[in-house]
């Protein structure tokens, strides 16, 4: 119940789509109910570095940390928040399809200890839902495409 993945096509090169979803600058543009994220330190997208962010839920807001654990350029990016006892885990992974387009996998996974396991479903709920997190691919996909990367 803690994990969903899926997967789109975007009609855009593999370099534009990692250095695209990479880019801090970009965040409130893939993400529909994110807001005023704020890098924690200058400098280009690494494992280690860390934003703050403000997720939107049902018009509350929601202040979280934001770190990236992995990145591999062109291959691998994964995101971790911590939320009420949950960890979140955001990884995607891209596939160049042919020149001019990248299939791009995301999984979305919870995980919780204790107490904070009850808050799972819930999680699930932000993770599927169209007026959370469901539609988070097609609004990338549609970023991407859209910018002149």
């Amino acid at each position: 119940m803690g994990s969903c993945a899926d997967s789109v096509q975007v009609r855009r090169n593999i370099d534009d789509v990692f250095d695209f979803i990479t880019d801090f600058s970009n965040v409130e543009t893939i993400f529909e109910h994110i807001v005023n994220v704020v890098p924690a330190q200058e400098g280009k997208c690494a494992a280690g570095h860390k934003f703050h962010q403000t997720r939107l839920i049902h018009g509350r807001p929601y202040h979280e940390i934001v770190e990236v654990i992995a990145m591999e350029r062109n291959t691998k990016y994964t995101l971790k928040t911590s939320n009420f006892g949950i960890e979140t885990i955001y990884d995607y992974t891209l596939e160049p399809m042919g020149s001019d387009s990248t299939r791009v996998y995301l999984t979305k996974e919870a995980r919780g200890k204790g107490f904070a396991k009850l808050l799972l479903p819930l999680v699930h709920h932000l993770f599927t839902r169209p007026e959370h997190d469901g539609n988070h691919l097609k609004v990338l996909k549609e970023a991407v495409e859209r910018s002149n990367a």
